[in-house]
């Protein structure tokens, strides 16, 4: 329904971060076995957990480095059918009006997460509804050629234009999909003109993910764009900078003072 909630996971789960560092460094204690006790967080997860597996090849194996980064400024769910879509412009440029209908094939997880209630979809109320909607994401997409921050705001999700696409967009499960994921998060869409000309295209990773990662230059863009909002660029630049070279940085205060606006 487009609540804030989301907003206030990951800070407080940094917050949670610093404060269980802030109260070791203090002395506080905590039970010895958190993973592996009775009680413990394994199994709340798990009927049969295995902790050998915390420390299966560590040193040599860092996860880490499987990380998906988010590309789009919107639900991960809707990132497959946007790393679809923008293959798809590139390629054929379709001219948003031509447009008769947009069907997309995803995985079954994310049709209650970013397809239903349609209603909801299709007429977003709010910036954050917006960004768990995969039809007004791609039409906002098709229409701006974008899916970052600016495209998702309190005017563009009144715009009409966008609204009419989003419309158009139907959205279905592939059960061909789902036996793949959660290791693949493909999706298919299925563009059909108003001449009746028909695009086609399917991945199996999105735009972001370790199996197609974002290059450098996407990286530092990401980041411009972000940190524009609130530094000069001056200090962008030489955040990056000093980002590239931090296995030599020797003192970090350099770093967290450019951070500040």
């Amino acid at each position: 329904e487009g609540s804030m909630t989301k907003r206030l996971h990951p800070g407080e789960a940094a917050r949670n971060g610093i404060l269980s560092m802030e109260l070791s460094r203090r002395g506080y204690t905590g039970p010895k076995t958190i993973f592996e006790g009775k009680y413990g967080f394994l199994r709340a997860y798990s009927h049969d957990p295995n902790i050998s597996k915390i420390s299966d090849e560590i040193g040599r194996r860092f996860l880490i480095m499987r990380t998906a980064v988010k590309p789009y400024a919107c639900c991960r769910y809707i990132h497959s059918p946007l790393t679809v879509i923008f293959d798809i412009i590139k390629k054929y440029k379709p001219n948003p009006k031509n447009i008769e209908k947009i069907k997309v094939k995803t995985v079954k997880p994310a049709i209650n997460i970013v397809a239903e209630p349609r209603p909801n979809k299709i007429n977003p109320k709010s910036v954050i509804e917006a960004q768990f909607s995969l039809p007004y994401s791609l039409a906002v997409a098709i229409i701006r050629g974008a899916a970052f921050v600016d495209e998702y705001t309190n005017e563009l999700i009144k715009n009409q234009n966008i609204l009419d696409l989003a419309k158009k967009v139907e959205v279905e499960n592939d059960t061909k999909l789902d036996k793949e994921f959660p290791e693949h998060w493909g999706s298919e869409i299925e563009i059909i003109m108003k001449n009746n000309k028909i695009i086609k295209k399917q991945i199996r990773n999105s735009k972001g993910d370790p199996e197609n990662p974002l290059t450098q230059r996407e990286f530092d863009e990401k980041f411009t764009k972000l940190s524009g909002k609130i530094l000069d660029k001056k200090k962008t630049g030489d955040i990056i900078s000093l980002v590239r070279k931090l296995d030599s940085v020797k003192d970090l205060s350099n770093l967290t003072s450019l951070c500040v606006a």
